[in-house]
């Protein structure tokens, strides 16, 4: 995923780089920086101790996706890039975010799923009941 986006960043700084100064100035400014904040929070995100960190930062390069996708269709709108780069750019991001959703889900999912064993002990488990049959 990390790969993706960065890929997606480097093909739109090619295009937007040949912009004249005014298309850069507005549109390519936004999009660039839109776009390389993705992978940017992805790194960033991963590098947090804890899952509700990490997907905090996840959402971030989610939000940056979706902005650089908002860029993008100015870029196409302004006739700044052609339909065909267009169209194949939009998918790649939307497929790298569903993606990225995949994710989040299972950072997500995989906080909530975890469950303590009963105590061998004796002592009281959620429920108030006290499981004394591993005990000799």
């Amino acid at each position: 995923m990390y790969r993706r986006y960065c890929a997606i960043a480097d093909e739109v700084w090619d295009i937007a780089i040949a912009w004249d100064s005014f298309a850069r100035d507005t549109v390519g400014k936004q999009l660039v920086t839109a776009i390389d904040s993705a992978p940017a929070n992805l790194v960033e995100g991963d590098g947090r101790g804890t899952d509700p960190d990490a997907i905090r930062f996840f959402r971030y390069a989610r939000a940056s996706a979706r902005e650089a996708l908002n860029w993008l269709r100015r870029a196409e709108a302004r006739k700044l890039i052609p339909a065909d780069v267009f169209a194949r750019l939009e998918l790649e991001i939307i497929e790298a975010t569903k993606a990225l959703n995949g994710l989040i889900r299972y950072r997500r999912n995989k906080e909530l799923n975890i469950k303590e064993e009963s105590s061998p002990y004796g002592l009281p488990d959620s429920t108030g009941s006290v499981f004394n049959e591993d005990i000799e």
